[in-house]
């Protein structure tokens, strides 16, 4: 086969695909060209999750006719000159196919203006081609719309999600703007309505705010140095941790990134804070500035990936950085950030900003990292009160109520036990263990066919619980209580973004939600899990974290759903330490032996351990 030079409009549909993977691309790309303009102020709107309509709106520097021409070709760009400049780039848009790719596949209109001049030049573009060209009105800067985007790939557009779905995409891009440049003011609104604001006052506590809502005020900060690299950042308080990283934040000389070295970096600096075990990520913003000519930006198309000349000074930076903020955040120690008098040694700087002392400097002066009250930790919530309806022994219920709450037994039944020690399958549906007594308020010892059971309260409430509201979840005959007051519910963005987009599904839960502002929600109604009902927070997220999961693995709808209903009725299951009454003992006893699979929890736990007679015989002598 003979080799031929691909037709212009090819070749841009090529690069469009590197550089357009979605909606949410676009806004990325024109937004990043808008910062390297000067502009200080950026406008986006989206229709349609941003396939009926994106416009982004900036009061950069503009253009005049020629450049807004030239700005539409391949490989045309202001921002790099040689090839050398490709190993030292202070830019953010640099490799100049934005423009041209994202025309490929949509129809695009360009109003520019440039400073000095009295009017403005409009550029239309369709499909990869030049439509119209002209004088326009228009104020200086550059305002960019794009329509119909993938118009002529419909094939692409099977690839994506939801219209809501993208509009959520969208929204975390603006978020990383506003983070990464805390000076330029960013506003995001969707089919018509607000949904971000950013004020661009170059302070990055009131970026977070945007982004993160009361959790900023919770966050404390942290700064480190090492040869060529300066570290800033803010992290969140133990009680904001989350399963996920999806509120962690890198931003490299002004720019975010993705980097697994770095999140490793987070992850140590985090060594010796206490939270809950398996929320183990507090959502945190870390900016680095480094000499250009010492990290390569042009590893991914997007460029949302980096690579370090030296990974180990980076490495110890971010650690260093993370570690102070969070010594901040979890013993009330302000992080002092002491400013030179007169000012600090020149560096290279980027286009969104100089070194970060420079960057971030009204941040600094004032002497010590921003935080909220201090160290003060939320009272638990109370419980909202309510009959469990279900299919659920009724001395279940009262579990918790007796006693005072003691933490839960982390390595009760994680440990690996001998083999052969566990219960094995002719413990079924038909046994009726003798209950003897409670040990360390966390096991029940139990008699049963000759054997001696140790059963695990805790992980057999589980089952339990799971096996009753799975039923009812398959019968669609899930109970939810209504609170006697709506409760509202502030969520991390990714969080308030997924229940927008899972309306449904928390509603086949049993939930009575609705949104309350850009990352709040309301909270009429829960559904009914049994047991020690937990609080509508931890039951919401609960629910929203196992959505989350089953979307990254793939599940389906149905999966979604029965995944985050095992992990919200785990949560009323009774704690290790707590002293049951021997009616309570009873009841959980035999109900077990009444479940699908008596032998283990839903997580895969064995909830019981067996011991033959004989082998207490040969332990105390008599054999």
């Amino acid at each position: 086969m003979s080799i031929i030079r691909l037709p212009l409009e090819v070749a841009n549909k090529i690069a469009a695909g590197e550089v357009v993977e979605r909606p949410a691309s676009v806004v990325k790309e024109l937004a990043e060209n808008s910062v390297d303009a000067g502009a200080r102020s950026i406008d986006i709107e989206a229709i349609g999750g941003g396939l009926d309509q994106i416009r982004v709106v900036d009061d950069g520097f503009g253009m005049d006719r020629d450049d807004a021409l030239l700005a539409f070709e391949r490989h045309a760009t202001s921002k790099i000159r040689t090839a050398d400049e490709l190993f030292a780039v202070n830019t953010l848009g640099f490799r100049g196919e934005a423009l041209p790719s994202v025309a490929s596949v949509a129809k695009v209109r360009l109003i520019t203006r440039a400073r000095g001049q009295q009017t403005a030049w409009k550029v239309e573009y369709e499909g990869g081609r030049l439509a119209l060209e002209g004088p326009a009105p228009g104020r200086q800067g550059t305002t960019v719309e794009v329509d119909s985007l993938f118009y002529n790939t419909p094939a692409r557009l099977k690839y994506l999600k939801s219209k809501q779905a993208e509009a959520n995409r969208i929204q975390k891009a603006a978020e990383r703007l506003a983070l990464s440049c805390p000076a330029v003011s960013v506003r995001l609104s969707l089919d018509g309505k607000q949904v971000f604001y950013s004020p661009g006052d170059g302070e990055p506590y009131n970026a977070a705010t945007a982004v993160f809502g009361d959790a900023a005020g919770r966050m404390s900060t942290g700064r480190s140095s090492s040869p060529g690299v300066e570290a800033m950042a803010m992290v969140g308080a133990p009680e904001d941790f989350r399963m996920r990283r999806q509120d962690q934040y890198l931003i490299v000389n002004g720019r975010p990134v993705s980097s697994l070295a770095l999140y490793s970096a987070i992850d140590r600096g985090l060594e010796g804070v206490k939270a809950d075990d398996k929320r183990r990520y507090p959502p945190c913003v870390v900016w680095l500035e480094i000499d250009p000519a010492r990290v390569d930006v042009n590893v991914h198309p997007a460029k949302a990936e980096v690579r370090f000349a030296d990974d180990g000074a980076v490495f110890a930076a971010v650690r260093e950085a993370v570690r102070q903020a969070a010594q901040g955040s979890t013993q009330g120690l302000e992080v002092a950030a002491q400013v030179p008098e007169h000012g600090v040694e020149p560096r290279v700087g980027t286009a969104a900003g100089s070194i970060i002392m420079d960057r971030y400097a009204g941040y600094f002066e004032k002497g010590s990292a921003r935080r909220g009250p201090a160290d003060e930790v939320a009272e638990p919530v109370a419980g909202y009160g309510g009959g469990s309806e279900g299919q659920v022994h009724p001395a279940y219920e009262g579990f918790g109520a007796s006693g005072a709450p003691m933490p839960s037994s982390q390595g009760a039944g994680h440990a690996k036990l001998p083999e052969g020690s566990y219960a094995g399958p002719e413990i079924g549906q038909e046994a009726k263990p003798r209950v003897i007594g409670q040990f360390m308020d966390s096991y029940i010892i139990a008699e049963l066919n000759g054997q001696l059971i140790v059963i695990d309260q805790h992980v057999a409430h589980e089952r339990i619980l799971v096996d009753g509201f799975l039923g009812r979840l398959e019968a669609r005959s899930l109970t939810s209580q209504p609170l006697l007051m709506p409760e509202t519910i502030e969520l991390m963005p990714a969080e308030a973004a997924l229940v927008r987009e899972e309306m449904e599904g928390l509603k086949g839960l049993g939930f009575e939600v609705e949104p309350f502002g850009a990352r709040s929600v309301l909270v009429r109604a829960v559904p009914v899990v049994g047991g020690d009902e937990p609080s509508p927070e931890d039951l919401l997220l609960s629910a929203l974290r196992d959505i989350s999961d089953g979307i990254r693995s793939g599940l389906d709808v149905g999966g979604r759903l029965k995944k985050a209903a095992v992990e919200m009725a785990c949560k009323g299951a009774v704690k290790a330490g707590t002293k049951l009454e021997p009616e309570q003992m009873e009841d959980l006893a035999e109900g077990l032996f009444e479940t699908s699979n008596p032998i283990r929890c839903p997580h895969g736990r064995p909830t019981l351990l067996k011991v033959d007679l004989s082998g207490i015989e040969r332990g105390v002598g008599r054999r």
